[in-house]
């Protein structure tokens, strides 16, 4: 019996909190954060990006290009509107509550590295996701 509800390409904001520190170990076993450590050693490079051309489309992070083990995550990309930062984080799959709150908190987390260099508030957080999933249904 299935008691897990989909949602087909849902997306969704939240607001900005910081956060300083990140848990790649989470305490739940049925995420898996393979690679997301490799996002946080490319932001130097998003950063530098948006230093020298603060309206740049270009600083995108992506996931997978190992294709033997399939992240959650694909993509996040950072723009300035407005002398606002604004991500945009792409999922393939994301579930409310095993993955969703681990998630955003990742996501804080990376928007505070950036956020803190290039000294200017985040407008909002945005979220896209290819198959949210819902239990119980």
């Amino acid at each position: 019996m299935n008691t897990t509800s989909r949602i087909i390409n849902f997306s969704y904001e939240f607001p900005f909190s910081r956060v300083e520190k990140f848990s790649y170990s989470s305490g739940n076993l049925l995420v898996r954060y393979d690679g997301y450590e490799e996002m946080e050693k490319k932001l130097d490079q998003v950063i530098k990006t948006l230093l020298s051309n603060p309206g740049s489309r270009q600083a995108v992070i992506t996931l997978n290009r190992d294709i033997s083990y399939m992240s959650c995550l694909l993509s996040v990309q950072w723009l300035i509107e407005e002398g606002k930062i604004h991500c945009v984080a792409n999922f393939r799959s994301q579930h409310h509550l095993l993955g969703r709150p681990s998630d955003c908190e990742f996501l804080n987390f990376l928007t505070t590295k950036i956020q803190t260099r290039l000294i200017m508030p985040v407008a909002r957080i945005c979220v896209n996701v290819g198959d949210y999933h819902i239990y119980p249904a």
